[in-house]
């Protein structure tokens, strides 16, 4: 996943632009950029509460898709979306290229199978665990 994301840019022939697996420093400056924003509800979004997401994330109420596609639940407003980023607690697990030690990396966030803040931090996942649950951002930034 990591090398996939690392040759992105130039593999969508992008020439100003640099592509990553996205950094432990990166996603906490999204989480100060997120935070307070304003939900869909028109509620504020508070990057240390569970719960914006609108369903239960239990593996068999799904499925639950990225921004609330096929979202089953028409009832209840889906909320993990502020300043057009989504899936922040509803999607995946997401993994940065911070470690923890030689074994371990970080990952970010919740997932639709367990409920975390979107500032949620684990340290205890190893590069090489697949499933269901695990995946990454991409970082894009622009070089001179």
């Amino acid at each position: 996943m990591y090398a996939q994301q690392k040759k992105y840019a130039e593999n969508n022939a992008l020439t100003s632009v640099r592509s990553t697996m996205i950094q432990g420093a990166a996603y906490d400056q999204v989480m100060k950029f997120v935070e307070n924003g304003t939900r869909p509800d028109g509620k504020p979004y508070t990057i240390k509460t569970e719960g914006n997401v609108g369903h239960n994330r239990q593996y068999n109420d799904g499925p639950w898709q990225t921004a609330g596609l096929n979202y089953t639940d028409s009832t209840t407003p889906y909320n993990d979306k502020v300043k057009n980023i989504c899936d922040l607690e509803g999607n995946i697990d997401i993994w940065t290229t911070e470690a923890n030690s030689t074994f371990y990396r970080s990952y970010r966030g919740g997932t639709y199978s367990h409920s975390n803040s979107a500032s949620y931090r684990s340290n205890y996942v190893y590069p090489y665990y697949n499933d269901s649950i695990n995946g990454s951002c991409l970082q894009l930034y622009i070089i001179q």
